[in-house]
């Protein structure tokens, strides 16, 4: 956990309610060198809200933030080529970020995967489609750099487990929990 009081690393504090607040999960942005890391502020209060913070490597000062929300955000990553991050959330919403302009590209509508969390989340090997199964029944496929639903329409009868691509990145593989 990072403390941003005393700027430190592996510090355990009980961050109940406080604005500080803390980093969840982080990984380090190869391709620039920067930290990725999904954040919450004022934890386990009414107030509670999540977010991706990408922080200087080095400084720890921050570069780029997104929007703050109630959602707890439940999967995010780098497309292969480190362009885009995507982000999923426990109300089914996904966001998109473009990394070299450090904004917001798209988001989802989010009951367009059905209720409950994101189960998986994942771009292609080239990066231009990404691919996300709800908690429901269902899965969405969009073009990573615009949005456009390419399909949200491959119900299943139980609930997903999971998705994934496979290695050439020309189709994916779906698995619901009653093994359709």
């Amino acid at each position: 956990i990072w403390d941003w009081k005393t700027k430190s690393e592996n510090v355990l504090f009980d961050g109940r309610g406080k604005q500080e607040g803390s980093i969840n999960w982080s990984f380090r942005d190869e391709r620039r060198g920067n930290i990725i890391a999904n954040s919450n502020d004022y934890f386990n209060s009414p107030k509670e809200v999540h977010y991706i913070q990408v922080l200087d490597q080095k400084s720890k000062t921050l570069i780029y933030a997104t929007p703050k929300k109630r959602g707890r955000i439940n999967r995010f990553g780098l497309s292969p080529n480190a362009k885009y991050l995507a982000l999923a959330r426990n109300d089914g919403g996904v966001e998109v970020h473009d990394m070299d302009r450090l904004a917001k590209v798209w988001e989802s509508d989010t009951g367009q995967l059905g209720a409950g969390g994101v189960q998986s989340l994942e771009f292609s090997q080239d990066g231009t489609l990404l691919l996300a199964t709800g908690g429901g029944n269902n899965l969405g496929l969009w073009e990573a750099s615009t949005g456009r639903l390419i399909t949200s329409e491959l119900k299943y009868q139980g609930s997903l487990a999971m998705a994934g691509w496979n290695q050439r990145g020309n189709a994916f593989v779906s698995a619901s929990r009653q093994g359709e």
